[in-house]
């Protein structure tokens, strides 16, 4: 009985490992998708199935094709061709007997598995992993194993698979199983493999159910005949490695009646095992056939015939599994050094793009602040920009309404005045008066009417500064003529007030100017010294060059009580009105002649200024003008044009 446990669980061994149908045509097409142009993942599969479909006919093929997919696979990493190299050489590992090598290709095929999730596949590994735990003689852990598989071949989409795992999980069993629960499990599997044409699988449940046949006592000529018939199939459709098995059958059968009979059989099934190239399918029926020749009756003149290799075998597998334990653990801690190497380059990889990444975003980060900076004081720019050009609007507006609010005054004293005066002394003319008082009062309206022109006049080149500008050309304009006009021009207010006047001039000096403003300033200047100064009082008028023989100096001067401090500071400024220290407004209205004099004088490119002279007898007019080196223009062509 213990014999026949041990031929069920190699039979539980065959063909875990082999694809379904191992067939000389599926061969050939596979070599000729070799030959082929083919992506580097389909070439590492091919070689895969080729090394699978090998494990069958020829190990040393079979490692051949496994070992070049692993290296192709791991090139292009290609997990899941990678996966299913390392299958092909568990299988082999383990028919080497190196059950280190196997258990380890084994597990590794599986993690690689479920990493790509391939619940097919990892299905088949569980029961393949429970297959290796068998042949160790670890039978519970084994057949647990295969249970573990077959409860999740439920989950499968094609369920194929599961007919081989019950195979696996019952054939164990069978000397314990009752027969009516093992029939049941092996008639459903037999509805599988029918369902899905699995010739590989048939044929191993047509093997199990004849080793069952002969389990349950049947005749002996009818189990060999069934026997012999099945060998002779397996042979004709190339099952090689079960036709081995099924030899050990036949010398099982004669375990009891012929000792020749059983020697013929297990040499024919040690040489193919030998021509195979399966050293672990010939320790399986070494030690199958020591236990039929052991229970031989009579006993045979050589009882150790098998066991004598079997030691051999086991002596040099210790040997091996030593070395390849030590081999085993060497390639481990090897592994595991390149993974720790792989893991720090990985890591130095890893903080290497971080930096790039972490400079990049810097950079970026660097620039946009930048950009960022560069809007902000743009738009800083524009603003500053934005407030002068209010400021300077602001100017321009207050400007034009103190030159509103002049104009304004001007027109209400400076016009309305003499306009009154001219009034009142035409209505003393329609009186009943003399001709010598007429005379005066004719005069009288004359001077009048001139001062208004004066005003308007000067209004007028005012009102053109400050609208459309100076266009004109300056020329060379006698400075003693411009003067003297002036001075004519208020001859009747000079002659009334009997004031004096003390010329200091040098008749050669010409400025270069515009002759109506010229007129227009002195005109102002000289006005300004009749009003302030005392009857029978004395204007001094003097023009010389300056020191550097640039500028003409004119300096006009009267006797009167001088400016106020408080006015002084306000003379040429642009304000509403120009008070004197007792909070009144000054004498002569508004100030605005002043004010258009020094507008006139910078635009002739010069300068003006007012003072009181150091004992505080009168005040002192002042202004500059560039010397003219062309000849002078005569004043009474401007004094005409009037």
């Amino acid at each position: 009985m213990k014999s026949f446990r041990f031929l069920l669980i190699t039979l539980s061994l065959l063909f875990c490992w082999n694809l379904s149908n191992a067939q000389d045509q599926l061969i050939g097409q596979l070599y000729d998708r070799l030959e082929s142009d083919l992506l580097p993942h389909d070439r590492a599969n091919t070689m895969a199935r080729l090394g699978m479909i090998y494990t069958q006919r020829s190990l040393d093929s079979s490692f051949h094709y496994g070992n070049a997919a692993l290296e192709l696979a791991r090139s292009i990493k290609d997990g899941e061709s990678e996966a299913r190299a390392l299958n092909v050489l568990a299988f082999y590992y383990m028919q080497k007997g190196k059950n280190y090598l196997a258990y380890k290709y084994a597990n590794a095929a599986l993690a690689g598995f479920e990493r790509l999730r391939l619940a097919e596949q990892v299905v088949e590994m569980k029961m393949n992993i429970g297959v290796l735990l068998l042949e160790e003689g670890k039978v519970a852990q084994g057949i647990e194993q295969i249970e573990v598989a077959y409860q999740e071949s439920f989950n499968l989409e094609r369920d194929s698979i599961r007919a081989l795992i019950m195979i696996n999980m019952v054939m164990p069993q069978a000397p314990t199983m009752p027969a009516a629960e093992m029939g049941k499990f092996l008639e459903e599997a037999q509805r599988i493999a029918d369902e899905h044409h699995d010739e590989r699988t048939q044929m191993i449940l047509r093997h199990a159910k004849v080793l069952l046949l002969f389990r349950s006592g049947a005749q002996i000529d009818y189990v060999r005949t069934e026997m012999r018939r099945l060998r002779s199939e397996l042979q004709d459709r190339g099952y090689r490695y079960i036709e081995a098995l099924s030899l050990l059958d036949l010398a099982h059968t004669f375990s009891t009646q012929s000792a020749d009979s059983v020697q013929y059989y297990i040499g024919s099934a040690l040489d193919l095992a030998d021509s195979l190239g399966y050293d672990q399918l010939r320790y399986v029926i070494l030690n199958h056939a020591d236990r039929i020749w052991q229970g031989l009756q009579p006993v045979p003149p050589n009882p150790s015939l098998y066991s004598a290799q079997i030691w051999e075998i086991n002596r040099i597998r210790a040997l091996e599994n030593d070395r390849d334990g030590l081999g085993f653990l060497e390639l481990t801690i090897r592994e595991n050094d390149l993974s720790i190497q792989q893991a720090r380059l990985e890591l130095r990889q890893t903080w290497a793009a971080v930096m790039v990444i972490a400079g990049t975003l810097a950079i970026l980060i660097a620039v946009w602040a930048f950009s960022q900076y560069r809007v902000k004081r743009r738009l800083l720019r524009n603003l500053e920009l934005a407030s002068r050009e209010l400021e300077k609007k602001n100017q321009l507006l207050e400007a034009k309404d103190q030159f509103s609010t002049r104009l304004i005054a001007v027109l209400s004293h400076d016009l309305r005045q003499p306009f009154s005066s001219i009034l009142m002394m035409s209505n003393d003319l329609m009186a009943e008066l003399d001709p010598k008082e007429q005379e005066r009062v004719y005069q009288e309206i004359q001077h009048s009417a001139s001062l208004s022109l004066q005003v308007l006049d000067g209004l007028l080149y005012w009102i053109k500064l400050q609208t459309v500008g100076w266009a004109e050309t300056p020329v060379s304009v006698s400075i003693q003529e411009s003067l003297e006009d002036a001075v004519d021009f208020y001859a009747y207010n000079i002659e009334r007030s009997a004031i004096q006047i003390d010329w200091k001039i040098d008749e050669e000096l010409a400025v270069s100017a515009q002759p109506e403003m010229l007129l227009f300033v002195n005109r102002n200047l000289i006005n300004n010294a009749i009003k302030y100064s005392p009857v029978g009082g004395m204007i001094q008028i003097q023009a010389y060059k300056t020191e550097d023989n640039e500028h003409v100096h004119v300096q006009i001067s009267d006797g009167g009580p001088g400016i106020p401090e408080a006015v002084l500071k306000q003379l040429f400024i642009k304000s509403p009105s120009i008070s004197s220290e007792n909070g009144k407004e000054v004498k002569g209205g508004a100030g605005l002649a002043l004010i258009i004099c020094k507008e006139m004088i910078t635009e002739l490119n010069g300068k003006i200024w007012a003072g009181n002279r150091p004992d505080g007898s009168g005040a002192v007019f002042s202004y500059e003008l560039p010397v003219s080196q062309w000849k002078a223009v005569s004043v009474q062509k401007v004094a005409e044009s009037h």
